[in-house]
């Protein structure tokens, strides 16, 4: 009877631990693309493959795009995400209660689905580590520069070198940190520089101009790449029939 029970133990540990890794098992979607040079590094992958519409990215994956290239990513829990032009971002860890990217370089957006107790969303670069609670920013890293807008809510931001303090960046505010240098204070972003953070989940017919190089423009988003991404939106939902609304289910 000891023996049985035993068996039976060890069966429920490995039964329960393959449920639980299935549980923490997360992923983006691909619901838009815009321009030729989008690439995906497949966590394993021996080459960068061309990325495509519908396609599902998990922990480990990296991401680059090229000039006038960009593309938006949704998960189940709500999440949207910008990567622009000119941007390698890496998949770090997808969730559920755990998300981080690394972004060695170029602009990505975020717009964080709020956020749970104990659940914690991070994007680091090379000189820092910005940390959010459900929330809109941007974050840049030019020049070996790491600028963080907040348009919604409020983000933690810290240098990767943990001898300086944080600081916390609020709505409409800016902070910079450079090479061995701490965070700055947080300003106002300038206002000819502010603008919403894109609204993803309503298509707009506006026709815009071609994407523009944004790589010597200090400007984080701006109305020429508003409008672009609601025609964007506008495109895919007029070839799929689909809008970009992260629905409560699974993304197929």
């Amino acid at each position: 009877m000891k023996i049985k029970t035993t068996w039976f133990s060890l069966i429920l540990v490995l039964v329960l631990s393959c449920s639980g890794t299935l549980s923490f098992a997360s992923e983006l979607i691909i619901q838009l693309l815009k321009g030729e040079q989008v690439e995906i590094y497949k966590k394993g992958s021996l080459s960068w493959e061309k990325a495509r519409n519908g396609q599902s990215l998990v922990t480990g994956d990296k991401i680059r795009t090229g000039k006038k290239s960009r593309l938006i990513l949704v998960a189940k829990e709500g999440h949207k995400i910008l990567i622009k032009q000119k941007t390698v971002l890496e998949l770090t860890q997808l969730g559920p209660t755990y998300w981080e990217f690394n972004e060695a370089t170029g602009r990505t957006s975020l717009k964080v689905a709020p956020l749970a107790a104990g659940q914690t969303l991070k994007i680091n670069t090379p000189t820092a580590v910005c940390s959010v609670r459900g929330t809109e920013f941007e974050v840049a890293y030019e020049n070996k520069r790491t600028t963080c807008d907040v348009y919604k809510g409020a983000v933690s931001f810290a240098h990767s070198f943990q001898g300086f303090a944080e600081v916390v960046v609020k709505e409409n505010e800016r902070s910079i940190i450079d090479p061995l240098v701490p965070p700055t204070k947080p300003q106002p972003i300038p206002e000819k520089e502010r603008t919403e953070e894109p609204e993803l989940s309503n298509p707009s017919g506006t026709k815009t101009e071609e994407i523009k190089d944004e790589s010597s423009q200090p400007t984080p988003i701006n109305a020429t790449i508003k409008l672009e991404v609601e025609t964007m939106q506008k495109e895919f939902a007029n070839e799929t029939g689909k809008d970009l609304a992260v629905s409560s289910s699974e993304p197929r």
